[in-house]
C-alpha cells in the first residue's frame, strides 16, 4: 500500500504540473451521484423533517423533539448504517455507545446549502459504513447566496429559536463565505431542552494552472438534556432523571480540483475530523423487558480522524462513451472512551483506547451505449485487525430517446467494520466481532406523462442483512448473531394540475423479516405516504396544504415491553413571501388537526405546532 501511495502521488503531481495531458487519463463517477440516482434537496430553510418528507424509504424519527434521539433510517436499515459527510468529511463515530451513527439536527437548517441522498448500499464507492446509503450536507457557499450578508430568525413553539447570520464575497477567482447559527428547543415536553452553536468558514481559490481550491472548516457545540431512550418517555417512566449529553465537533478540509480539457478530471482531498463527547445517562427502573433495568452510567469519548483521497477520471473519446475512474484513500483513527458504570454495590470502569487505519483502492467504469449504459464498480477497504473487504456494484441502464423515460437494474454489496465501543468496550464488547455485511438487488423505473406534465419514479428493492451486531442475552456481550431482510416498494410522483398549482406525492411500502421469532425493529413504519400541494404565485409567494402519513411501527422501552404503535396523519399549511429578492418571510402550521397520537412509548405529540421565520439579505 505504501508503494501505492507514492507511485500515486507521483502520479499526481506529474499531473499537476504538466503543461500537457498525460496520454494515460482517468475520471470519478462516484463525484457525480446524480448517474446512481440521488436526490437532492437545495436551499434548507424549513424544519429538518421537511427535508426529508418526498424522498421514499426515508424516515427522520425524533423522539423528544431535537432534545432526543433524531436518527435518519434509510429503506429499514439501522441508523448506523448511512454514512454521513459534512462537507466532504465523514463524521461517523464508532466510539458512539449507540453505533456510530451521526444526528445532522445538530446543525442549524439556515447554514446548510444542499443535502445529496442516496439511499442502497453504497460501499464500493464509498467504503464502510455506506451500507444504508450516504448523507452528504455542504453550508453555504458565496455562490449560493445570491448576496453578501443574510440574517435569519426562526422562532417556533416549544420553545423553539434559531438565528442566522452568513456572509459572502464572491469573486471570478476568490471567494469567500462564513456562517454563524444558534438554534434553542427547551419547552417541547418538560425539563427537555437542546442549544447547538455552529460555525463554519470556506474559502475557494481558482487558477487556471493548477486547479481549483477549497478550503472549509467547521465547529459545533451541542447539549442536549431528556429523559433516557428506553425510559418509557413522560408517560412510562419510574425515575424522572435526565440524561445529559454534550458533543463537541470540527472538520476540516481542503479539496482540490483540477481539469485537463473535457476528458481527464483529478480530485483530492485531505480531511481531519475530531469529536468529543460526555454522555451522562440516568438509571432506568426495571421492566417488562429488562428485569434489572439499566445503571446509570457515563462516557467521556475523545475520537479523531485523518483522511487522504484521491480520485482520477477518464473520458475515453470513441463511438461509445466509456468512463473510467481510479481511486484511493486512507484514513486513520484514534478512539478513546473513559466510562463508569454505576451498580449498586460499586463502580465499574470501562475504558479503552485505540487506534485503526483503513487502506482503500477502488476502480469504477461506465460503458455508455446510444441506449444502454453499463456501469461496474469494485472496491478493496483494508481495516487494521481484519481481513480486506470486497464491495461490487454493477448498474444496467436503458435510456431511449423518449425524455424523460429510463429503466435501471442495479447491484450492490456493502460492509461495515464493527465500531470501536463494540469491539473493545470492557462490559459488551467482543474483539472478535465480524465485519456486518448486506446484499441488495433494486429495480428502478421513471417516465414523463401527459407532455411532460407528470413525471414518475417507482423503485422496487430487496435487501439482505448478515452478521448484524446485537446483544446475545445469554453471553450478555454484543455478538454477530441477527440476520435481517428488507424489501419494499418506492413511488414518488410530481404534476401540474394548473399553470400554477403542483401536485405531489411519495409512497413507501417496507416489509421487514427478521431472524429470529419474536425479534422486531424498532421505527420501522410499515407504509409512509406523503403529498402535498402547492400553488406558486407569480406575485412572489407560495402557498401549500400537506399531509403526511406514517404507518403502524413497533416501538419499544423497559417499562412497556415490545409494542405495535398505530398509524397517526399530519396535516399541514404553509405560506412563503419573497418582497424585492432582500425580504423573505415563512410561515408553517404543523399538525393543525391538532392530533395528539402517541408517536412513540411515552412521548404524546405536542399539538399544533408553527414556525415563522424571516430573512433579510443584501
Amino acid at each position: 500500500m505504501k508503494t501505492f501511495l507514492f507511485l500515486s502521488t507521483a502520479f499526481y503531481l506529474t499531473c499537476l504540473f504538466s503543461e500537457e495531458v498525460p496520454i494515460i487519463e482517468l475520471d470519478p463517477m462516484v463525484i457525480r451521484p446524480d448517474r446512481l440516482g440521488n436526490a437532492l434537496f437545495e436551499n434548507i430553510e424549513e424544519p429538518s423533517t421537511a427535508v426529508f418528507d418526498f424522498q421514499p424509504s426515508v424516515w427522520l424519527n425524533q423522539i423528544a423533539g431535537l432534545s432526543g434521539r433524531n436518527e435518519l433510517i434509510v429503506r429499514g436499515a439501522e441508523p448506523n448504517f448511512t454514512k454521513i459527510y459534512v462537507e466532504g468529511i465523514e463524521v461517523n463515530d464508532p466510539t458512539d455507545p449507540t453505533g456510530n451513527g451521526f444526528e445532522f439536527t445538530r446543525f442549524g437548517n439556515g447554514l446548510v446549502g444542499a443535502v445529496t441522498l442516496l439511499t442502497g448500499p453504497y460501499s464500493a464507492q464509498h467504503g464502510s459504513d455506506a451500507m444504508g446509503g450516504t448523507l452528504s450536507l455542504t453550508f453555504d457557499s458565496s455562490s449560493n447566496l445570491h448576496s453578501n450578508f443574510r440574517s435569519d430568525y426562526q422562532l417556533g413553539n416549544g420553545g423553539y429559536e434559531s438565528r442566522t447570520i452568513k456572509a459572502g464575497i464572491p469573486h471570478k477567482n476568490l471567494s469567500f463565505s462564513a456562517g454563524w447559527n444558534d438554534q434553542i428547543e427547551n419547552e417541547l415536553y418538560p425539563d427537555t431542552s437542546f442549544e447547538s452553536e455552529t460555525y463554519f468558514v470556506k474559502v475557494s481559490v481558482d487558477t487556471a494552472r493548477i486547479g481549483d481550491f477549497t478550503w472549509s472548516a467547521w465547529e459545533n457545540h451541542t447539549e442536549k438534556i431528556a429523559l433516557p431512550d428506553d425510559s418509557g418517555g413522560p408517560l412510562y417512566a419510574v425515575l424522572k432523571e435526565m440524561d445529559r449529553k454534550e458533543f463537541d465537533s470540527m472538520g476540516i478540509s481542503l479539496i482540490h480540483r483540477k481539469s485537463f480539457g473535457a476528458k481527464l478530471y483529478l480530485e483530492s482531498k485531505l480531511a481531519y475530523y475530531l469529536s468529543e463527547s460526555d454522555l451522562d445517562s440516568a438509571a432506568i427502573a426495571p421492566g417488562p423487558r429488562s428485569p434489572f433495568g439499566v445503571p446509570a452510567n457515563n462516557f467521556d469519548n475523545k475520537y479523531k480522524k485523518r483522511q487522504i483521497e484521491s480520485f482520477i477520471r477518464h473520458s475515453f473519446a470513441s463511438a461509445n462513451g466509456l468512463d473510467v475512474v481510479l481511486g484511493f484513500s486512507h484514513t486513520k483513527e484514534t478512539g478513546e472512551s473513559k466510562g463508569v458504570i454505576y451498580f449498586p454495590f460499586g463502580n465499574i470502569p470501562s475504558n479503552y483506547e485505540e487506534e485503526r487505519s483503513t487502506s482503500s483502492g477502488f476502480f469504477e467504469t461506465e460503458v455508455a451505449f446510444e441506449k444502454h449504459s453499463i456501469q461496474f464498480a469494485q472496491r478493496v477497504d483494508k481495516a487494521s485487525g481484519f481481513s480486506a473487504q470486497w464491495t461490487p456494484s454493477i448498474q444496467w441502464s436503458f435510456n431511449p430517446n423518449h425524455a424523460g423515460y429510463s429503466l435501471k437494474a442495479r447491484y450492490s454489496e456493502g460492509f461495515k467494520v464493527p465500531g470501536m465501543f463494540a469491539l473493545f468496550n470492557p462490559i459488551v464488547g467482543n474483539p472478535e466481532l465480524l465485519p456486518e455485511k448486506v446484499r441488495s438487488w433494486e429495480l428502478n423505473w421513471s417516465d414523463q406523462f401527459l407532455d411532460d406534465a407528470l413525471e414518475f419514479r417507482a423503485n422496487l428493492f430487496y435487501q439482505k442483512y448478515r452478521n448484524l451486531i446485537d446483544m446475545s442475552e445469554t453471553e450478555q456481550r454484543l455478538i454477530n448473531l441477527s440476520k435481517v431482510n428488507s424489501k419494499g416498494l418506492e413511488v414518488i410522483a410530481a404534476g401540474k394540475l394548473a399553470e400554477n398549482l403542483v401536485l405531489e406525492t411519495s409512497f413507501t411500502h417496507l416489509d421487514i423479516e427478521t431472524g429470529e421469532e419474536g425479534e422486531v425493529l424498532r421505527n420501522r413504519p410499515e407504509n409512509i405516504w406523503n403529498s402535498r400541494l402547492t400553488y406558486h404565485s407569480t406575485e412572489g409567494y407560495r402557498i401549500y396544504l400537506q399531509y403526511n402519513y406514517t404507518g403502524s411501527r413497533w416501538d419499544s422501552s423497559i417499562p412497556t415491553g415490545n409494542r405495535q404503535m398505530d398509524s397517526y396523519a399530519n396535516l399541514n399549511f404553509g405560506f412563503d413571501f419573497s418582497f424585492r429578492e432582500q425580504f423573505h418571510f415563512k410561515l408553517l402550521l404543523s399538525n393543525i388537526l391538532n392530533d395528539k397520537d402517541e408517536r412513540h412509548i411515552g412521548y404524546a405529540d405536542p399539538g399544533m405546532g408553527y414556525r415563522i421565520s424571516g430573512s433579510v439579505s443584501f
